[in-house]
């Protein structure tokens, strides 16, 4: 302690009683221990001889004189990590950097900041320094905002996950600012609310705005990086999280499109594009239903290329299959939005046509044929043979409707190839 206040209590007249005399002097002695360990002594067992009897003499041993010495050395510390400041004029140049937004925060702009990342939020540029002054030498990458707006923005530019925010702030105070920020962005934050107002009061406050911890002013430096590793470790668990959700997520999002791939291969005819066998029987099956509920006509076109075989044979199977495939773009082309084109197999195409009766169905057949006959390109002219088709009372399934349509194309191979034969009925709708 310095001299003048230890000369300050002790005693300097006789007008006092025996005591005033007693407890002054205790105090004067305890003043002296006191000094001694601040000055003069490394350790409690190097204390002049006088002065550890009279310690011992008011129930000091070593033990308490060491722990004594612990609380003054802790102390010292503090008092030195406030004054231990650069010189002003480099300590207002860092002070303005770490205080302008624009400028520290455009140095990470467009980075995910790392798990030991600090954002300190503070209108007082020197809690700001002090601050900062804590966390570089443990190795933390700082942040700085002097208002809660300017840390929202650097939140969206960088994402530092632990967050020191002062409580008293002009505008939104730091209560606010760590509401706004939980909403905006969930439990990812790990925030420490600071105050210099303390109590259980204060604290409970502070933690059902959602804060993760509370810290009062002024800020013991060793506590506050107890507390910094505590919430690395939390930000460092929620990363590990979050990448194990991302690829997860990932993972959910290939098998998706794998299974999407793998309905579509199923129902999908790799040549043609056209819908398979398998897709068409089920489509049939579902408009052969609707179509009996609601009393509504359907009809079924049956094609086959003729004479394919020698296509193959005479020119290659490659010539053979953009013959398919040119024919299957002409289904595509001339079909109706109601209507549903499939390769059924091999050479063989089919089309169901909704909402149509017997004889537009057979027009329809009719233009595909003219159409079909006049391509042209890297493959020999073709023709096809149809037959068509239309749901009548008497049929009950829809294999009876295939069926009538596979009879009728039959029928136009044996009388030719190169037609289209409909379906005979009592009633022959004109053409």
């Amino acid at each position: 302690m310095p001299t003048i206040m230890i000369a300050a209590v002790a005693p300097h007249h006789t007008s006092v009683s025996a005591a005033d005399g007693e407890r002054l002097e205790k105090l004067r002695f305890m003043l002296d221990i006191a000094n001694a360990l601040c000055t003069s002594a490394p350790r409690p067992d190097a204390l002049p001889a006088e002065l550890r009897r009279t310690a011992a003499q008011m129930g000091l041993d070593d033990q308490r004189l060491h722990t004594i010495q612990a609380e003054i050395d802790t102390a010292r510390q503090a008092v030195t990590d406030r004054f231990s400041a650069a010189p002003q004029h480099e300590a207002y140049t860092r002070l303005m950097r770490l205080h302008s937004t624009s400028a520290h925060g455009a140095a990470h702009a467009g980075q995910h900041a790392p798990a030991n990342a600090v954002l300190i939020t503070d209108d007082d540029a020197s809690n700001i320094a002090l601050l900062t002054r804590y966390l570089e030498p443990a190795g933390y990458t700082v942040y700085a905002a002097s208002n809660a707006q300017d840390a929202i923005a650097i939140m969206q530019q960088s994402m530092p996950r632990i967050l020191i925010i002062d409580w008293m702030m002009p505008g939104m105070n730091g209560l606010d600012a760590c509401q706004s920020l939980r909403q905006q962005f969930g439990g990812r934050l790990y925030i420490v609310l600071l105050s210099a107002f303390v109590g259980s009061d204060r604290a409970i406050e502070a933690l059902e705005a959602g804060a993760n911890d509370f810290l009062e002013k002024p800020i013991e430096r060793k506590l506050l990086l107890a507390k910094l590793r505590v919430a690395q470790r939390t930000v460092e668990l929620t990363l590990d999280l979050e990448e194990a959700q991302h690829q997860s997520d990932a993972t959910h999002r290939e098998l998706t499109e794998l299974n999407a791939r793998l309905r579509q291969d199923a129902t999908q005819d790799a040549l043609t594009g056209l819908p398979n066998r398998r897709a068409f029987d089920a489509y049939l099956s579902e408009t052969w239903a609707a179509a009996r509920r609601h009393t509504l006509p359907i009809a079924c076109i049956m094609l086959d290329i003729d004479h394919f075989k020698r296509v193959n044979d005479e020119h290659g199977h490659d010539a053979g299959d953009r013959a398919l495939t040119a024919l299957a773009g002409v289904l595509q082309t001339h079909s109706r939005a109601g209507d549903k084109a499939a390769r059924y197999g091999g050479e063989e195409f089919v089309m169901l046509c909704t909402h149509s009766d017997l004889a537009a169905a057979f027009r329809l057949a009719e233009r595909l044929r003219r159409q079909i006959e006049q391509l042209r390109g890297d493959y020999p002219p073709i023709t096809i043979s149809g037959g068509v088709a239309a749901m009548t009372p008497d049929m009950h399934e829809p294999a009876q409707l295939l069926r009538a349509a596979d009879q009728c194309l039959l029928e136009a191979k044996r009388n030719g190839r190169n037609r289209i034969v409909m379906h005979a009925t009592e009633t022959q709708p004109p053409l």
